[in-house]
């Protein structure tokens, strides 16, 4: 490769390069490198007719040479900065494309409000609600946890504590026991579901019922036993699902309420 041919190729790069990397102006502002350009064209030109207004036969042979090198050069450098400017302005719409495709695709936000019970007399001075938004498309197992580990949930002194969670989106409404002493929620419905079809239709409200120091363990399985005997009593249709879910409900208020004292 000749000499001029590198020194082509190099300017040809450096224009890509920089019309590529080089950052398109801001509102309100304005790009100095058309004006560059313009003095690089216009120079030469003005130069070589002030030499020959003044008949200066030397300043007349340089300003013709730099019309023969300088030109060409910086029409390599111009051609190479379009190409780079061109290339980076496509790759940045197809950047913006993809990520409005990907915001097309997120999941809607769905909006739950959560409430607890009090866990002891000065715990009840204030309201215990709050309204918290996940994707639709959030499972109701990874709703629940999420809410575990974000201190919904007083932490109890001794280290144990029994909630039973309340949904407005189950007709059993009871479906699940959470402790203070296990590592995550159990719920006695599909907990694969996502939230969106498990409020379906249903204003979405989650409570915690506090059942003292009352052992888990034998809470999830008066409510996993109240649970499956309903469902094999509950027939496809007619009243006898109806008075099926009312045994059931009845017996949750009883193991909510074993008495006057709710633990």
């Amino acid at each position: 490769m000749s000499d001029w041919a590198f020194v082509a190729t190099g300017l040809a790069l450096a224009g890509f390069v920089y019309g590529w990397w080089r950052k398109p102006p801001g509102a309100g502002k304005r790009s100095y490198l058309s004006w560059i350009m313009a003095f690089i064209f216009a120079a030469p030109i003005g130069s070589l007719l002030l030499a020959n207004l003044f008949g200066s036969a030397v300043l007349g042979w340089i300003f013709g040479l730099s019309l023969m090198f300088v030109w060409p050069l910086a029409i390599l450098f111009i051609a190479g900065n379009a190409a780079g400017a061109l290339l980076a302005q496509r790759n940045q719409h197809n950047n913006h494309n993809d990520s409005s495709d990907s915001n097309k695709h997120e999941s809607p936000m769905l909006h739950i409000r959560i409430d607890r019970d009090s866990v002891h007399a000065g715990d009840d001075t204030v309201s215990h609600a709050e309204n918290i938004a996940v994707p639709a498309n959030t499972s109701l197992a990874s709703l629940l946890e999420q809410i575990r580990v974000g201190n919904f949930l007083p932490s109890i002194s001794g280290g144990k504590a029994t909630w039973m969670i309340e949904s407005s989106g189950s007709p059993f409404k009871t479906i699940g026991v959470l402790a203070q002493q296990w590592q995550e929620p159990c719920v006695i419905i599909d907990a694969a579901v996502d939230v969106a079809q498990h409020f379906a239709g249903q204003q979405a409200n989650l409570f915690f019922r506090y059942r003292c120091q009352i052992d888990p363990d034998t809470v999830l399985a008066q409510l996993q036993a109240s649970y499956t005997n309903s469902i094999s009593q509950t027939p496809t249709h007619g009243y006898g699902g109806i008075a099926s879910l009312a045994k059931h409900a009845s017996y949750l208020r009883s193991l909510m309420n074993p008495g006057s004292d709710r633990c």
